[in-house]
């Protein structure tokens, strides 16, 4: 009889393949969804909530097209922003700030996907050159929920971690 693990961990490995065909791929981010999860303490809950509510809900998938839009937007962007990190004195090489500026932009395109996804709320994404500091308050310039005029100003800063 498989345990509760084999079992949990199976049903993750299902909702990945749907997309990814890479076995290796999703035995991984298979691996790290379920370690996440136990360490993070997210299965006080019964593992189908868990897995229905938290997991399936929240999930959104990123393609070629996505990450190609990131990378290219960020090796724009990245040499304008400063290489320093805010708060702190040491210099970023131009590969981290790329690193970092790619990963930001694959949140902001994630939450703008899941906002659509889940709400039918369109996002518009700021992709103007300035100074940072301009675009610290806000990371996505416009809104607009369904039957609605464009909103000009959203305060929200997102944090994103990936797997």
């Amino acid at each position: 009889m498989p345990s509760n693990e084999e079992l949990y961990t199976e049903q993750i490995a299902n909702l990945l393949r749907e997309k990814i065909e890479d076995g290796r791929a999703v035995s991984k981010l298979t691996s790290q969804l379920y370690k996440g999860a136990v360490e993070g303490l997210e299965l006080d809950v019964s593992f189908e909530d868990w897995f229905d509510k938290r997991l399936k809900y929240q999930f959104v998938w990123l393609g070629k097209d996505d990450y190609t839009k990131a990378l290219v937007r960020a090796l724009w962007l990245a040499p304008v922003f400063a290489g320093t990190d805010f708060g702190g004195s040491r210099q970023r090489d131009m590969g981290q700030v790329w690193t970092d500026t790619t990963r930001g932009f694959l949140g902001e395109i994630a939450l703008s996907k899941f906002l659509i996804e889940k709400f039918n709320i369109d996002t518009k994404l700021d992709t103007s050159r300035g100074d940072l500091t301009q675009y610290l308050p806000t990371n996505i310039a416009e809104i607009r929920t369904p039957n609605d005029n464009w909103s000009y100003y959203f305060p929200i800063r997102e944090k994103f971690t990936f797997p």
